[in-house]
């Protein structure tokens, strides 16, 4: 496979090693962070010390650790700006940081791309995802040639708890992007994707959907009905059992209601005609995406970095030392003065090299 290095008992030792470490914070959740940072030509080493939103998201709801964190959260499209605006909560429309990874590496379909690339119903510590495997698995082997040959790409707790056993049984190929904590995630999971000509879940609508069809990848849903099992620890989601279809009509925003219908599970396909992706199909793709959004990359550069001197120690350093002596910033002179400190180096780079990085520093250091 092109791209990528299908080696899953490294992948799965490598998520167990990541899974042991401590909690990281949440933009660096699947590497988004990085994706953001290289967008906005920012340091990689800077930190993002906002919160955001880390998946393509029909669902609007109320995420009670967001509203109780006092910092901004990025998030994805307007329609999650004007809901947290209810709460008196501070929102910045970023788009999908997936999206500006692929687009800024133009990382399209291989020319040997064949074949079709699963996307299970992923399952977490605190929402099971409840449906039979083995008849999954023997779903996919029942495509017809065209959509051969097939393979799967498994969330990381799913392959933790032995949930791909069934597909290797039956000679189905397994990768997986890796970690929540993994900095390479996506790049891996582009890395999978671009090598299939097709993509498919049994899941309704989800972030491989949307990812798929934004690279013009036709993707369809097949699969018998899905519960969600809550045990009740995400305070975001109640104890009890769901249809996962109805949960998400009930929960989705008046704008993406219909989205959940838009892919209906009508047995498998037998022709690639049949999974065409419709105008309807793309249009809610580039919706909830929102990277066709007016994005402004300077105003979003200066959230970020603001935030870096704003809520972190570091930051407020580095930025004081440097009001208070503004000639370090001449003729390079920080090059020498700041030699290895890297943080400290990234501080006075961004301000020189954007000047509407200065003037924010110095309005929001008085």
């Amino acid at each position: 496979m092109a791209g990528y290095t299908p080696d899953l008992a490294a992948a799965i030792r490598r998520i167990a090693w990541h899974d042991a470490g401590p909690t990281r914070p949440e933009p660096e959740n699947y590497g988004l962070d990085k994706a953001l940072k290289h967008w906005l030509g920012l340091p990689a080493n800077i930190p993002i010390a906002l919160q955001m939103h880390h998946g393509a998201e029909i669902i609007v709801r109320k995420y009670l650790h967001t509203l109780a964190n006092p910092a901004p959260v990025m998030v994805f499209r307007k329609a999650f700006k004007d809901f947290y605006a209810k709460y008196n909560k501070q929102a910045f429309v970023i788009g999908l940081p997936y999206v500006h990874y692929r687009r800024a590496r133009n990382i399209t379909t291989l020319p040997t791309a064949a074949g079709t690339l699963a996307f299970p119903c992923q399952s977490i510590r605190q929402v099971a995802c409840e449906f039979d495997l083995n008849a999954y698995a023997d779903t996919l082997l029942s495509l017809p040639a065209a959509f051969h040959p097939v393979a799967v790409c498994m969330y990381w707790h799913d392959l933790v708890c032995g949930k791909h056993e069934p597909f290797l049984r039956r000679g189905i190929p397994v990768y997986t992007a890796g970690h929540i904590y993994d900095e390479n995630f996506v790049a891996n999971f582009y890395d999978i994707l671009r090598n299939f000509r097709f993509g498919t879940s049994n899941l309704s609508i989800s972030t491989s959907t949307i990812l798929a069809l934004e690279m013009d990848m036709p993707f369809f849903v097949m699969g018998d009905p899905i519960m969600f099992h809550s045990n009740g620890n995400d305070k975001n989601v109640p104890a009890g059992r769901y249809d996962e279809r109805a949960y998400a009509r009930e929960n989705a925003c008046p704008i993406t209601a219909g989205f959940v219908d838009m892919f209906q599970r009508e047995g498998v396909p037998q022709s690639v005609a049949e999974i065409v992706p419709t105008q309807p199909m793309k249009a809610m793709a580039t919706l909830v995406h929102g990277c066709d959004e007016p994005l402004d990359v300077m105003e979003i550069r200066g959230l970020v970095f603001a935030a870096y001197f704003c809520f972190t120690p570091a930051g407020r350093h580095v930025r004081d030392f440097v009001l208070q002596q503004p000639d370090v910033l001449h003729n390079n002179r920080y090059e020498k003065i700041f030699e290895g400190h890297d943080l400290a180096l990234s501080f006075c780079r961004c301000v020189t090299q954007y000047p509407e990085l200065h003037y924010l520093a110095e309005t929001q250091g008085r």
